[in-house]
């Protein structure tokens, strides 16, 4: 079973509503600093909530979409 915490859970949600973005695109949409958001990224990555895919931008060279996954358990722990 997945864990999140309520910081957690805001990132993958904010993410679906989203549906795709770079690291600086969700921070700026949590008012947050990339450099906090993106291990939170990388572990969703590892857990298989997220999926990513490379670009070609010099800065943000990483989107970020929910998994199947990812919308699996955000579902479950809505109902929670």
């Amino acid at each position: 079973m997945i864990e999140l915490n309520n910081d957690e859970l805001g990132i993958l949600e904010q993410l679906s509503k989203t549906g795709a973005a770079t690291v600086t695109d969700l921070a700026v949409r949590l008012r947050d600093l990339p450099e906090e958001i993106e291990p939170t990224l990388k572990q969703f990555q590892a857990k298989g909530l997220v999926e990513v895919t490379t670009i070609g931008d010099k800065y943000d060279h990483e989107v970020y979409r929910v998994s199947d996954r990812g919308r699996r358990v955000m579902q479950f722990l809505q109902t929670l």
